[in-house]
């Protein structure tokens, strides 16, 4: 059976304000105290909660890149390893050697 939590945050001190527990699944659901979180539920007002899927799987390519990137630089440069944009975000990720 494939376990289908992703984080499991427990909370070892007995407290009332704290959850005991906190859960995120693979596919982004929270669970708080064994319960699915609701922003409308009172007793997480002071919860802010934002889980973002992310699909990318890195499988070594970027590894790969940086080695090459390395072998083609100077001692103190500066290259850009990663360049992804998309409509609602841009992500770069520059390295330097």
């Amino acid at each position: 059976m494939l376990n289908k939590n992703w984080i499991m945050i427990l909370n070892k001190k007995a407290d009332n304000d704290v959850p005991s527990s906190i859960r995120i699944t693979r596919e982004g659901r929270v669970f708080i105290d064994a319960q699915e979180y609701d922003d409308n539920d009172p007793r997480y007002r002071n919860f802010s909660i934002s889980v973002e899927k992310d699909s990318d799987i890195n499988m070594g390519e970027d590894t790969r890149r940086l080695l090459e990137l390395q072998k083609n630089s100077k001692p103190g440069e500066r290259k850009i390893a990663k360049d992804i944009a998309d409509k609602n975000k841009k992500e770069q990720t520059i390295v330097k050697f």
